[in-house]
């Protein structure tokens, strides 16, 4: 009898918790999320004194700089590592190597926190440090099987260590707040999610409703993808005055291509049996988050102050929602256990529409408030916190 129900409910361990990318990462990634909007939460509450904690850049840097190049980042390693390592069929890591990989991510987050003061070349180098391993770990084996398709992964993890070290230079040279490199920073995550997103998405609503999967036109593929590096592109260059409304014309031109694009592939996508299946319509709704904040950045050059709210619908929902629903699935999926939703999956995708609509929907309407920023903050931090209790246990045991 012992023997199986330890057979059934396998112990935790160091050798499992290493054994594959999305463990480690996943598990830390999601925990580094909760503690840090909690710390969000807590510099806008006058109430609390966190004067002693001084991040590199700032508070508002570092909260812009760590939901992407900590949280985000952490949650593509670990799915890039493992989906590499199933596209290919060779290991992306060892538990050494992975162990090293998790050390340098855990480094660069305490070097941004607590390193205001150390040499400036050598916070960069901590800091950018995981994105360079990451993309040498996964290129290894695309390369080896030349699966040059899949090379826009590692290429992409280099790129957003390019847009890092110009992030932190511009701290180091006391610019002004860096808010076109953040955007672009947060359109390539966006631009992953779109790659992946396709991919997988039709595939998990055809296998678990039992209907044929969906075959996307190719313009509507193009169309959601090719117009994000332009965009991208867009940031990065830094147009003269004069020139800047022509800039502004273009950039709310391929914002609108996208948000058709995408509000395509959701009308594509879509089938009734989804509304009664969490896991399949918090993918849904979280990626319909992608549109809806293309659309409204859009409007960015006429309504300047909507350029944050569209880019927190794309934060919280589109990538924090997706993040949720695909972390369930994965973390379930990959340790050989049921993919079904319960109570504290749909707990957690439900606080997180809620932040969502505080921080958008709410702030809109009666404008910005520490109220509301420590409301929304706490509900994100409250689903993450419910995630990371659910799944701590799945992630340090052997398959099921």
């Amino acid at each position: 009898m012992s023997n199986s129900s330890q057979t059934s409910n396998p112990a935790p361990s160091l050798s499992a918790f290493l054994s594959v990318g999305f463990r480690p990462f996943f598990c830390l990634g999601i925990l580094f999320c909760a503690l840090s909007m909690g710390l969000w939460g807590a510099y806008w509450a006058q109430y609390l004194d966190i004067s002693s904690i001084q991040p590199f850049g700032g508070f508002l840097f570092w909260h812009g700089h760590e939901f992407i190049m900590g949280f985000a980042l952490a949650i593509v390693f670990g799915f890039l590592l493992t989906a590499v390592q199933n596209w290919t069929g060779l290991k992306t890591t060892t538990p050494f190597t992975l162990g090293l990989l998790i050390t340098s991510w855990l480094v660069a987050r305490g070097a941004i926190l607590f390193g205001n003061n150390l040499p400036d070349i050598l916070l960069l180098i901590l800091a950018i440090s995981p994105n360079l391993a990451g993309a040498f770990m996964i290129a290894k084996p695309i390369i080896k099987r030349k699966l040059w398709r899949n090379l826009f992964a590692p290429v992409a993890l280099m790129m957003m260590a390019f847009i890092d070290v110009a992030l932190i230079f511009s701290v180091i040279n006391n610019q002004a707040f860096p808010s076109e490199l953040f955007l672009s920073a947060i359109l390539f995550i966006a631009l992953l999610i779109t790659m992946i997103g396709g991919r997988v998405i039709p595939m998990f609503i055809a296998n678990k409703l039992g209907v044929s999967k969906l075959n996307e036109p190719k313009l509507v593929f193009l169309l959601s993808v090719l117009p994000l590096p332009f965009l991208i592109l867009l940031q990065l260059i830094s147009a003269p005055n004069e020139l800047q409304p022509i800039f502004n014309g273009i950039s709310s031109f391929f914002c609108l291509v996208l948000a058709l694009a995408h509000g395509s592939r959701l009308f594509l996508w879509f089938h009734k049996g989804i509304l009664l299946q969490p896991m399949l319509w918090s993918l849904w709704v979280f990626y319909a988050c992608l549109p809806i904040g293309f659309l409204v950045l859009a409007l960015k050059p006429i309504y300047p102050d909507l350029a944050s709210i569209a880019l927190h619908i794309i934060t919280i929902g589109g990538i924090s929602g997706l993040i949720t629903s695909m972390v369930s699935r994965v973390s379930l999926g990959h340790t050989g256990r049921e993919i079904t939703h319960d109570h504290w999956i749909i707990l957690a995708f439900y606080l997180l529409i809620g932040s969502l609509l505080i921080r958008t929907l709410a702030v809109s309407l009666l404008g910005i408030s520490p109220t509301l920023i420590i409301s929304s903050a706490l509900l994100f931090c409250l689903a993450f916190t419910v995630l990371f209790i659910r799944f701590i246990k799945v992630w340090a045991s052997p398959r099921a």
